[in-house]
């Protein structure tokens, strides 16, 4: 299980192996995602490029190369596949770029490569800034939309009480129109019967 203090960033953990050994990783908190992650590496099936798990709230992403080199990210579960395959593919044209650099001529003779985990870390921040940006921008898009349909439900409302009242207020009309009717009605029926018995008497 995996303590849920860190959730005030939304990627947290990312790595570079190759095969069972950790090349350079970096954690924005102290956690055992290091562990979690050369677990789900030592599990992966030969030849499975791809593989992801879940360890509630988090979701670890891993890429396996066939060179033997993995990268692996740990986020916050609702943060799309999408994005994070994205985060390890630029993580990965990094490493890429300072492996390359460090064989040329000048770094020949250099054992291990010096990709600081600050490159990681930056990685991290730049994804997590550019997440709560987005999550900024949906927040406030869906509290717009609320509060359109907010304003939309109560105009209806209006209208609806206003059509109710009308109806009632013409129903009333033409109830007393058909009353002073048959009032009208009821008198000439009247005055008819009084002139029918004055011409009989």
């Amino acid at each position: 299980m995996i303590s849920i203090h860190f959730y005030l960033m939304y990627f947290t953990y990312a790595m570079i192996a190759k095969n069972s050994e950790v090349l350079e990783d970096f954690c924005v908190v102290q956690n055992n995602f290091r562990e979690i992650s050369l677990g789900i590496l030592s599990n992966q099936a030969p030849g499975k490029e791809i593989s992801i798990k879940i360890v509630h709230p988090c979701r670890f992403y891993c890429i396996k190369r066939a060179d033997g080199t993995s990268y692996v990210s740990c986020c916050f579960s609702q943060i799309s596949k999408e994005n994070q395959e994205q985060f390890l593919l630029e993580l990965e044209t990094k490493w890429k770029a300072e492996v390359k650099r460090r064989n040329g001529l000048f770094y020949r003779f250099k054992a291990k490569i010096d990709f600081s985990s600050a490159a990681i870390s930056d990685l991290l921040s730049r994804y997590n800034f550019e997440t709560k940006e987005r999550m900024k921008i949906y927040n406030e898009e869906l509290s717009r939309q609320r509060k359109d349909a907010e304003t939309a439900e109560k105009r209806l409302r209006e209208e609806i009480a206003a059509n109710e009242e009308e109806s009632q207020r013409k129903f009333f009309e033409a109830f007393e129109r058909g009353e002073e009717l048959a009032i009208m009605e009821r008198r000439a029926e009247i005055m008819y019967e009084a002139r029918m018995f004055h011409r009989k008497t």
